[in-house]
């Protein structure tokens, strides 16, 4: 390929999980367009990437992003990469996987199939049982009934969980679960839930803090084998105790890696994964929380720790020898500012975290969500990328 130009890597989504996608492939040179239907995504104003909107009212969206899709396809040299970094473009992806893949370059994973098995809480903790994979004791209802018979058995706090987290962020305003307390709460949140979607997840919460849970992220070559692996552990998280990592740490965990990396080879995975486990106080082990079929919120961290994933990924994808790696540098720090400082102020206030503590906990090496020297143009329009996603919070 030497003298010849790169394929193009086309990035779906421009949060900042987008962000560091386009800053990944930018810096290694690879030629990058990104989409987003958000005119204030913060990945959009990236040095590293040129950006198309795509416009549309809600019901025809779609259909304008996948002509989009393939027109753009049709203007570049050469079949270009499609990376998705939120699930509603995993879900894009999956309804129209035939389609695109006769004009992008996929991991064989995405297909219907294994995006809405990873997206589908319910089938995914089922497929965990089927595995052998450890989860907390979860339960599956099917009416309130059910609900009311088991509720004394269970152990509390416990949490409901909907199968399609996406589909209830409006009505949890930007949560992803609804804890609650005893068999009386439990009954009557499921009753009120009950109406808007009958598939949920009631399991029980794992004891101890944000600190007990740990994360890796990985690329899988179509033989399952893992070409490009990180770990790492959540600091804090927002929305606090039951939400994404606001801030979190790169440290070396050979039980999460090998647990992760047994599983998605026993599911023949092809492409990029984050998964999430909890180490459990009362018995030492760690419990599955969840896998991601695409690039995590986190995922600038892993760069920073020396593990080019995602141009790893992109180099395999398009059959070309991977970058050099070695063994991730430990200690380094990501952060997404504003949300990290939201969580924190609720821990200080709730008494669960000491103000020396929190000083402790953002000192040292770090890497930021949204900020990067080498990307500082961008910064002038995180404002107002900030202040759209407060009136979208304040509006769910």
């Amino acid at each position: 390929m030497i003298g010849e130009p790169l394929p193009t890597a086309v990035v779906l989504g421009m949060s900042p999980t987008g962000l560091a996608v386009v800053r990944s492939l930018g810096r290694q040179g690879v030629p990058v367009v990104s989409l987003d239907k958000n005119p204030w995504a913060i990945g959009r104003f990236s040095r590293y990437g040129k950006y198309l909107r795509v416009k549309g009212r809600k019901e025809e969206w779609e259909e304008m992003l996948l002509q989009a899709l393939l027109s753009l396809a049709q203007q570049l040299p050469k079949k270009p990469v499609l990376f998705c970094t939120e699930d509603v473009y995993l879900l894009f992806a999956a309804k129209y996987a035939d389609q695109i893949r006769e004009s992008y370059i996929l991991p064989s994973s995405m297909t219907e199939e294994i995006i809405r098995m990873f997206l589908d809480k319910e089938r995914f903790y089922k497929m965990c049982l089927e595995q052998g994979v450890e989860l907390p004791a979860t339960y599956f209802p099917q009416s309130p009934e059910e609900v009311r018979m088991f509720s004394q058995e269970l152990s509390y706090p416990c949490i409901i969980k909907p199968s399609f987290p996406h589909l209830w962020r409006k009505r949890l305003r930007g949560g992803k679960v609804i804890l609650v307390h005893n068999p009386q709460e439990l009954v009557s949140e499921y009753e009120r839930i009950y109406h808007w979607d009958k598939r949920v997840v009631i399991q029980e919460v794992v004891p101890g803090g944000d600190d007990c849970i740990y994360v890796f992220g990985g690329y899988f070559n179509k033989n399952s084998e893992p070409l490009a692996i990180f770990t790492g552990k959540k600091l804090r998280q927002f929305p606090p105790r039951f939400g994404s990592a606001s801030l979190a740490q790169s440290v070396w965990q050979p039980e999460v890696a090998e647990m992760s990396i047994a599983l998605l080879r026993k599911l023949k995975f092809h492409g990029i994964c984050g998964t999430e486990f909890k180490r459990d106080p009362r018995d030492g082990r760690f419990k599955m929380m969840e896998i991601n079929q695409r690039p995590v919120l986190w995922f600038s961290l892993v760069e920073a720790s020396g593990v080019p994933l995602i141009y790893a990924a992109y180099r395999d994808l398009i059959g070309e020898p991977l970058p050099g790696t070695e063994r991730q540098k430990d200690e380094i720090k990501w952060i997404y500012t504003v949300r990290d400082l939201a969580s924190s102020i609720s821990y200080l206030f709730g008494n669960e975290l000491a103000l020396g503590d929190w000083f402790n906990s953002i000192r040292g090496k770090k890497v930021y969500a949204n900020f990067a020297r080498d990307d500082i143009l961008l910064m002038p329009m995180l404002p107002i990328y900030l202040i759209t996603q407060l009136c979208e919070y304040i509006r769910r």
